[in-house]
């Protein structure tokens, strides 16, 4: 993997609007339970897939493919801003997916608790 200096990093996030502050988010992060979180959790490109599912019974599309694209750019940005450039998505929305079985029977299956994380809705 080709190494690039800090100079043109620093060079190449400025040219997308992001500025790399000196001195931000100095010290090691750490985690209460865990101890540190490692880097490359937290920095890097990371990749995305949204989902977008429903019933077979209402064949309702929950949001257009154009308002996912809209809302991933949103948090794509913010992220890369917000990480000083240092963490980036890239992010793909899949088809709409028809679950195979009604709302009713994912809602009774909760209900019963033999799968209490079967649906969870927004």
């Amino acid at each position: 993997m080709e190494q690039i200096s800090a100079e043109e990093e620093r060079q190449h996030w400025e040219s997308l609007g992001v500025t790399l502050k000196a001195g931000a988010g100095s010290g090691a992060p750490t985690d209460p339970i865990s101890g540190t979180i490692p880097g490359s959790w937290t920095t890097g490109q990371r990749s995305f897939l949204y989902i977008r599912a429903t019933f077979p019974d209402h064949r309702i599309d929950p949001q257009s493919e154009a308002e996912c694209h809209e809302s991933l750019r949103q948090m794509a940005d913010y992220i890369t801003q917000t990480s000083y450039g240092r963490c980036y998505f890239t992010y793909a929305v899949a088809p709409l997916v028809v679950l195979p079985y009604p709302e009713s029977w994912y809602l009774q299956y909760q209900a019963d608790g033999s799968g209490a994380d079967t649906l969870i809705q927004s």
